[in-house]
């Protein structure tokens, strides 16, 4: 009967501090860091949380999706206060010493400067972190690098569907990221194609580009692409 009563007083305690938004903070027990990720449109990836999932042993697996420098460290850290967590990503820092001689030239001072090691290029990365403490009962915002970021499974920003019907077969169809898919036709303003092709994430899969450059619509050149390549061009004013 003790035990049970004291149970119920530690459910109450721990229900009161739910309330009034007391919660254990939030630890990393874990993690594994993807390799850079540069395909087709990466470049226009959001930071994301991307699923959170409850492992067998009671920790919580949580997938995070950052896009950065390529030179990004293979060190995060996570910090929670209430109802957020905010992860934290490292970078490689280069620390240089330089000397600083005092104004009576009798002595000088040495003197550290740190700056961050970035490459010219950016790709994504994906974090598996493993936490424990992890309240599922709370809705909980995410900051990574001092920026709110939002839990969701789409890579890019959504944009409104578009697409045109051209006797009863649809053409020029964007997705929900705003990409082109399928076949696209262009026409001028005299209403002749000057280009009929194939998309595939806004990239032309196979198909012919056209381009007319006078009144009479004479063609000026012709580019001819399959997978993903360009396999010719011809030069109408050559031939």
């Amino acid at each position: 009967m003790k035990f049970k009563t004291l149970r119920n007083i530690i459910t109450a305690f721990s229900l009161l501090f739910t309330q009034l938004g007391v919660s254990q903070e939030i630890k990393l027990v874990d993690y594994y860091m993807s390799e850079c990720s540069s395909d087709r449109n990466s470049y226009m990836e959001i930071d994301r949380v991307s699923a959170i999932s409850l492992s067998d042993i009671g920790l919580t697996d949580i997938t995070l999706s950052v896009k950065g420098n390529c030179a990004m460290s293979d060190s995060i850290s996570i910090s929670s206060y209430l109802d957020s967590i905010f992860f934290t990503i490292n970078y490689p820092v280069v620390t240089k010493e330089y000397t600083r001689i005092l104004q009576d030239d009798s002595s000088y001072l040495i003197l550290e400067s740190s700056s961050y090691e970035l490459a010219d290029c950016e790709c994504c990365f994906t974090f598996n972190l493993t936490l424990s403490d992890y309240d599922h009962s709370i809705e909980y915002t995410f900051i990574a690098d001092g920026d709110v970021i939002p839990f969701t499974n789409h890579r890019f920003p959504l944009k409104t569907v578009s697409f045109e019907i051209l006797e009863g077969d649809t053409i020029n169809y964007s997705d929900i990221y705003g990409f082109r898919q399928g076949r696209w036709l262009f026409f001028s303003p005299k209403n002749l194609c000057y280009q009929d092709a194939f998309y595939l994430d806004s990239e032309i899969i196979h198909g012919k580009l056209w381009k007319v450059y006078d009144e009479n619509n004479n063609l000026v050149s012709e580019e001819e692409y399959k997978d993903g390549c360009l396999l010719y061009t011809s030069d109408a004013a050559d031939e």
